[in-house]
């Protein structure tokens, strides 16, 4: 790679960016077999309500309509994050169900790493309340930086 070049998003890409990829692997850890969708979306403001409806139309039938509203928002959060941060012109999201657990990822192109702030902003605050609520609705968050792209991985308990 050279410089100042970005490393490619890993995905399996379709050609359109509006039909998602329907994807199954075996996890090398547990063996378990594992159907997920993942779509790529261009880092536009539109993009955001492409994304919750992706999440929506996958799982819906997965989970209640209340823990189907939280994914849902923690979907808005993350994609708003990579629409309005990140650097480059397109995100992936990426839903995946295995057992009891939906595993939700949005990545994207970007200089910085995301950090919930320790203090909630101010009531005229506009900003600075994603990632708290993000963490306050999944049952596990992680966030991972390389080269340029970073991830989210969101876990929901479907029970």
């Amino acid at each position: 790679m050279r410089a100042g070049e970005r490393p490619a998003l890993r995905s399996t890409r379709h050609p359109s960016t509006t039909d998602p990829v329907t994807y199954s692997v075996t996890d090398s850890v547990t063996g378990d077999f594992v159907v997920g969708q993942r779509q790529v979306f261009p880092a536009v403001t539109g993009s955001i309500r492409a994304a919750r409806s992706f999440v929506r139309s996958t799982v819906e039938e997965m989970m209640s309509p209340d823990r189907l509203v939280d994914v849902e928002l923690v979907t808005s959060e993350l994609v708003t994050n990579a629409v309005e941060y990140g650097d480059g012109d397109e995100f992936i999201v990426s839903i995946d169900a295995r057992d009891a657990e939906l595993t939700l990822v949005v990545s994207g192109h970007t200089n910085g790493v995301p950090q919930p702030s320790v203090e909630m902003p101010s009531v005229e605050s506009p900003r600075g309340r994603g990632l708290q609520i993000v963490h306050a609705l999944c049952d596990s968050v992680i966030v991972d930086a390389a080269r340029g792209v970073v991830s989210v991985e969101c876990r929901f308990r479907l029970s």
